[in-house]
């Protein structure tokens, strides 16, 4: 009798976690070459190094090319490298790193070409405040004269959760800031529970993988196990979600930036990149106004700009076709504006 009970829970367990496989997203994505990221104990994540990737969407052909130097940052072409020192560093989330477009249409390059100023784009897809302030120290002996951490207002959110936005169902670790008492402390990402190898491999078995066959079904039926196990462990992970902690997490890491930035005797520029499709254009965050306050800072806010733009144009748009990304109009447009502040920076200098 226990025997045949615990073999008709074992049944009943495999039909629910093969029912939850077959909701698992499905990507109509190819990625050939090296996977984007990799582990990184400080960070979490990290660009993979000396990395050379395409990546292809099935259904629509459109494509894009990842390429990266021996810091991660991303370059136009495979085997770029950063110099040893550059004049503009950029920091920031896809909005900067350019997710669905070349390197050379992101705003990062497009500063270069419009000023002459050497740039390197250490800006990665998912990163928020904390990641941006980590880099910025991890390479500050490239001594840039400018430094610039593009802000979109999920940093808010991101500086205080200890999984990155992530277009799969599963956690991507990273490092996070938590209160305890008056102070703002820094957590350490969740790797212990999560990891970037299984994120990987998650998309191999699953968010890329023809979803027909009993091979595919059984690596659905694994996987929905493994991630509700995970996400039962995730409650482990200590998290202060609160709005409170969150401002004031984001006025310490950019107060840190800022002081970074001092220390190597560069200049801090904080752009604020608004969401930008049309109707959801919106104000400066009041956390943003609240971190930048009282700080030797730059401000070049977007959002103006962008707003004046779709005035002037009723029928165009300023994100890709299939996401709310920065098209290349919007970089080119991000770009002019961010030069406008940045020359006189670099000519003081």
């Amino acid at each position: 009798m226990l025997v045949a009970t615990l073999l008709a829970c074992a049944l009943i367990a495999l039909a629910y976690f093969a029912w939850r496989g077959t909701q698992l997203v499905h990507l109509p994505i190819v990625l050939d070459g090296d996977y984007l990221m990799t582990r990184d104990d400080e960070l979490g994540f990290v660009a993979t190094p000396n990395g050379s990737t395409v990546l292809r969407n099935v259904e629509t052909d459109a494509r894009f090319h990842i390429f990266t130097d021996r810091r991660g940052a991303r370059v136009d072409a495979a085997g770029d490298q950063t110099g040893p020192t550059v004049d503009v560093m950029a920091l920031g989330c896809s909005f900067t790193w350019g997710s669905g477009i070349e390197s050379e249409q992101t705003w990062v390059q497009q500063l270069h070409a419009m000023t002459g100023a050497s740039v390197a784009n250490f800006a990665m897809g998912s990163y928020g405040s904390v990641q941006s302030l980590l880099l910025l120290m991890r390479n500050a002996d490239l001594k840039p004269k400018v430094v610039v951490y593009a802000f979109i207002p999920d940093h808010v959110r991101r500086n205080v959760n200890p999984c990155a936005p992530n277009f799969l169902p599963y956690c991507l670790p990273v490092a996070y800031l938590q209160r305890e008492g008056d102070q703002i402390v820094l957590r350490p990402p969740p790797t212990e529970v999560f990891s970037v190898e299984e994120n990987r491999d998650f998309m191999r078995d699953v968010a890329t993988r023809p979803l027909d066959g009993p091979a595919a079904l059984w690596l659905r039926t694994t996987w929905a196990a493994t991630i509700a196990f995970r996400t039962w462990l995730d409650r482990t992970v200590s998290v202060d979600r609160s709005p409170e902690t969150a401002t004031h997490a984001l006025r310490a890491m950019v107060g840190a930036m800022a002081e970074e930035t001092r220390k190597i005797g560069a200049r801090f520029v904080v752009l604020n990149m608004p969401y930008l499709t049309r109707g959801q254009l919106g104000p400066m965050p009041p956390e943003l106004q609240t971190a930048i306050a009282g700080l030797d800072v730059t401000l070049v806010d977007f959002a103006p700009v962008a707003a004046a733009w779709y005035a002037a144009h009723p029928t165009g748009s300023l994100v890709l076709d299939d996401d709310p990304h920065p098209n290349p109009a919007a970089q080119r447009l991000i770009a002019e504006t961010v030069a406008a502040a940045v020359r006189p920076l670099l000519e003081a200098h």
